[in-house]
């Protein structure tokens, strides 16, 4: 039996990640178009004329129609993962990242461990470095709907040195990317830090003009944007 297919419906479901659904119609060609009545058919044969004769007999006739919803995924890079399905950054993948570190006269890349990068066995020696990522917080920093991330990274090669920055890592969908960094300072405290309509929120106790570089007492709130390759201040 052939078949004819009636377009029925393409509406919206979810405006952010562009969902269409389709519906369609398949019905036999013997029903005619959509909105006509089917043809005119004979009247069955009387029992009578159809007595011994098994090919003569009418059959009950069936009408079976099919509708088929079909679920399109429009986004700007065609198939695959939306906007709003990019998973989030776990905390596991943030703790065992790469990232630059800024604190020295030259700029050092680490490859972390389980949130810990440590290079010498003792304090002592000259090439001693250990990084630690000590806070985390996530919200979309750059506007395309995914939940980036905000690291706090502490580096020192022995003494009482800590150096602390902030870097942020975008979701590029679901991988991390490291994107900006911005110094904090030496033996600072970092009490909070959380991101908020895309900017990067930390509560701070910095030194304050007479305090000793190991009790600093002065609470500050520092802000920062992402602008393409840099965290600045807001």
């Amino acid at each position: 039996m052939a078949f004819s297919i009636a377009f029925v419906s393409s509406f919206p479901i979810d405006p952010e990640s562009r969902h269409l659904l389709t519906i369609y119609l398949f019905f036999p060609s013997g029903l005619g178009q959509m909105g006509r009545c089917p043809p005119a058919q004979a009247p069955p044969p009387s029992p009578a004329a159809t007595r011994g004769n098994p090919a003569a007999r009418g059959k009950p006739m069936r009408t079976v129609v099919t509708v088929m919803v079909l679920a399109l995924t429009l986004s700007p890079g065609g198939a695959g993962t939306t906007l709003a399905q990019a998973p989030e950054l776990s905390p596991g993948v943030l703790r065992n990242g790469a990232y630059p570190i800024h604190a020295f006269s030259r700029q050092k890349w680490v490859q972390l461990q389980n949130g810990v990068f440590r290079r010498g066995m003792d304090e002592d020696d000259a090439d001693f470095l250990e990084v630690r990522l000590v806070k985390a917080a996530w919200g979309d920093l750059n506007g395309d709907g995914r939940a980036d991330a905000a690291v706090i990274l502490v580096s020192h090669t022995g003494g009482s040195g800590r150096f602390f920055e902030a870097a942020a890592v975008v979701n590029d969908r679901g991988r991390p990317r490291y994107a900006a960094s911005a110094s904090l300072g030496d033996g600072i405290k970092v009490n909070s830090l959380r991101i908020k309509d895309g900017i990067i929120v930390l509560d701070l106790v910095v030194h304050g003009e007479d305090d000793p570089s190991c009790c600093p007492t002065l609470k500050i709130t520092r802000q920062y944007r992402l602008e393409g390759s840099r965290l600045v201040k807001d």
